[in-house]
């Protein structure tokens, strides 16, 4: 029974259509009658102002089914969704009319049909089948063998938009206490006639009945039957070769969007769509100016993008003290697109395992996730190396197997009181996949917040559509997009800042895509790439929480082993005739135990890359990185002399032991190729970082062919494998990945010829 409150509520919401003088019924009252008894009709007419299509017939099947005429139906169009109604061509008008005169026929029994299933029958008290001749002998109406009291149908057949495009049933059925439900299904559970499921899910069977229902499922499944398929997801994100992109129960093309099943329950209320655009304009107006609030706007678009960028996941953390608005911004940005609360919303509890974080993120890649308060959560900074490489651990099974982790392409976004990775350690691979920015809102009033906040939670989702079909505007020409914004942010001065730029870059396409959405609604405009520059300008170019010193020695190791053939080796600790070949200008000396530098080569690069030289080196000196030349005891020069290979030299000198350290790295750095002496060291470490790409190409088919080029495919595995571009540089990186691709496209195409 409903209750007269909820249908009070729905009689004042919806008694607004039109009663004309010739009318024998009041159509509002009846109307409310659906609704009141029907969950799914109601949850269509919140959403009536963004209806298709399939929406007017879905109502149709819905009213029709109850007996309603095409005008009683067309009147409930033109009075709850008359914009939309009108949109609909002529074509699409005359479909529904057919089918609104052709339902009730149809549907006065909701199981029957019309299919041809013979020997069998359903209706709505049971699925029976003809008794065979012998009976029919000795009765003029023989009666049918009834296979189960509880009638069951197959209304749809679900085709799953994953790549492997697997299939589920959608049935309808009546259980045991009479309710009619509808729900996917497994298809074994029918073709196998898996009793215990169905009996749990009201079904009235048994093993007896077992052999006769799955004789009677496979001849409805008959393709002469032509049961219609509904597309159904598992999880959000691009599907299809990127042709699809999902969202909660929604499926968004270059033509619009469709409404299809979203199997996994807590998604499919993310994407709802909620109240009127210029009540959140108004509401939003006392924070859209400032430009923490737009980054993380900008942030929410580009998880849509990022798939289209060489640039792996990384997390946005905007940490700041109490009462910075840090929750609220969160939520502003996530009101774009969906549900900002944190009950049934977007927003998740940062307080979170690690199995529940990496399995959130297996189902929302492509798609912004949003952690709030990782200040409640210490371990949340043990996830930034997780989230960044995109992937989920592997994990065995109960039969001795191997279950492969989930993959992700998104942008995470995080609020908290505390930094995640500063402090942690000096450029860590944490720090890496992560931008942090300490900076809040300043305060405002209460008052005025706390409307901010109401407003939000009641008008959300509003923009969503046209920022998707704004990115499949723009989808093909994604990569022009990444590298001419990309041209526009200052040099970066060491392959930190460089990753960190690539993250920015992205941030300033998810604006471009935003802000232009913004115009078309008279929202006032920012230049996204001037924001995201002036950010990048503040936390990574002049971030003071990495000393000046340390961001110099980064962008030193990194220019040494770009140039390595550039430095001569000592002959007495390799044994060889030195790396210095050639007529080229000697950088600097290598010993075992440490590096000298040529101070006019290092002074050329650390100014060529915007360091100042005297104020580095007098830091290096206070921190002890640089060896000081000494004589009884007593400093004499920063400029240590020496004798390499004969040869009397003076030079800048930092121990490879103190950049190992200072850089955080546990593995061997700047040793020549061709060291004689750890040869097989060096054979074991080509071979496996050869083993890595090859891994790598495996499980990412999309960089492993000839569309896709070798630098391509060397940063997106560089994006995953820190330490090695550290090692050896991107060179190297790019060179072995040129060797292999070119052996796979050689093999691929001998295989064919064969």
């Amino acid at each position: 029974m409903i209750s007269e409150p909820l249908w009070n509520q729905l009689f004042n919401q919806y008694h607004q259509i039109p009663v004309e003088q010739i009318d024998s019924t009041n159509l509002n009252i009846a109307f409310v009658d659906e609704l009141a008894n029907n969950d799914n009709l109601r949850y269509l007419m919140e959403k009536r102002d963004t209806w298709e299509y399939s929406d007017f017939e879905t109502v149709t099947k819905h009213l029709a089914a109850k007996k309603w005429l095409y005008w009683e139906i067309e009147r409930v169009f033109n009075t709850y969704s008359p914009i939309k109604w009108d949109q609909q061509d002529q074509k699409s008008k005359d479909r529904i009319k057919e089918l609104a005169e052709i339902l009730p026929g149809i549907c006065r029994d909701p199981f029957d049909t019309g299919m041809d299933i013979d020997p069998f029958f359903v209706n709505k008290d049971g699925v029976y089948k003809k008794n065979n001749k012998e009976s029919s002998e000795r009765a003029s109406e023989p009666k049918p063998h009834t296979i189960i009291k509880t009638p069951i149908i197959v209304s749809y057949i679900g085709e799953n938009l994953e790549e492997s495009a697997e299939y589920n049933y959608k049935i309808k059925y009546k259980s045991i206490t009479g309710k009619i439900y509808e729900r996917f299904v497994d298809p074994s559970v029918l073709l196998s006639c898996d009793v215990k499921t169905l009996v749990k899910m009201g079904l009235l069977i048994t093993d007896e009945d077992s052999k006769n229902f799955k004789q009677y499922v496979k001849k409805y499944l008959d393709p002469a039957n032509s049961i219609p398929i509904e597309f159904i997801a598992k999880r959000n994100g691009w599907h299809r070769n990127n042709q699809i992109l999902v969202t909660g129960s929604v499926k968004h093309s270059v033509t619009g969007r469709e409404n299809l099943t979203q199997l996994s329950e807590y998604l499919q209320k993310h994407y709802e769509m909620k109240g009127n655009k210029d009540t959140w304009k108004e509401k939003v107006q006392l924070v859209l100016s400032y430009d923490i609030v737009r980054l993380k706007m900008y942030a929410t678009v580009a998880a849509f993008l990022i798939r289209f960028t060489p640039v792996n996941s990384f997390t946005f953390h905007n940490w700041y003290e109490s009462s910075g608005l840090k929750s609220i911004g969160q939520m502003v940005a996530a009101s774009l697109i969906g549900n900002p609360t944190h009950i049934d919303g977007l927003i998740q509890d940062a307080n979170n395992t690690a199995v529940g974080i990496e399995k959130y993120l297996e189902m929302n890649s492509d798609i912004p996730v949003f952690f709030d308060e990782t200040s409640n959560n210490p371990d949340f900074k043990n996830r930034l190396y997780m989230i960044g490489n995109g992937k989920g651990k592997g994990r065995g099974t109960k039969d001795n197997g191997y279950l492969q982790g989930g993959s992700w392409r998104t942008i995470v976004q995080t609020t908290g009181e505390i930094p995640l990775a500063k402090g942690a350690g000096t450029l860590t691979g944490q720090q890496m996949r992560v931008i942090e920015i300490h900076e809040g809102v300043p305060l405002l009033d209460p008052k005025d917040v706390n409307e901010l906040k109401i407003g939000i939670e009641s008008n959300y989702g509003l923009f969503l559509d046209e920022i998707i079909q704004e990115i499949f505007k723009n989808k093909d020409r994604m990569t022009l997009l990444f590298k001419t914004i990309q041209l526009q942010f200052p040099k970066a001065n060491s392959v930190f800042a460089e990753r960190l730029k690539s993250y920015f870059v992205v941030l300033a396409m998810g604006g471009f895509i935003l802000e232009e959405v913004f115009k078309t609604n008279q929202i006032p405009a920012k230049e996204a790439i001037d924001v995201c520059i002036q950010y990048y300008n503040k936390i990574v170019l002049d971030d003071p929480t990495v000393p000046y010193s340390d961001g110099a020695l980064q962008a030193t190791y990194q220019w040494t082993a770009r140039n390595i053939s550039k430095f001569e080796r000592s002959i007495h600790d390799f044994k060889s005739n030195g790396l210095a070949k050639g007529a080229i200008e000697i950088q600097g000396w290598i010993t075992k135990e440490s590096i000298y530098y040529d101070e006019d080569m290092l002074r050329k690069a650390l100014e060529g890359i915007g360091y100042h030289y005297e104020r580095v080196k007098k830091d290096w000196q206070t921190s002890g990185i640089i060896e000081p030349y000494t004589k009884n005891g007593k400093v004499k020069s920063y400029r240590c002399q020496s004798t390499i290979n004969g040869k009397s030299i003076s030079g800048i000198k930092i121990k490879i032991d103190t950049l190992k350290e200072k850089l955080g790295m546990d593995k061997r750095i700047l040793v020549p190729e061709d060291q004689d002496v750890d040869q097989e060291v060096i054979d074991s470490e080509e071979k496996n970082i050869v083993k890595e790409i090859e891994e790598f190409l495996r499980n990412n088919p999309l960089y492993d062919n000839p569309t896709c080029s070798t630098e391509e495919a060397a940063n997106a595995f560089i994006q995953e494998q820190d330490h090695i571009e550290l090692m050896q540089g991107k060179s190297y990186i790019y060179d072995k990945m040129e060797l292999i691709k070119n052996r796979s496209i050689t093999d691929t195409t001998n295989c064919s010829s064969v």
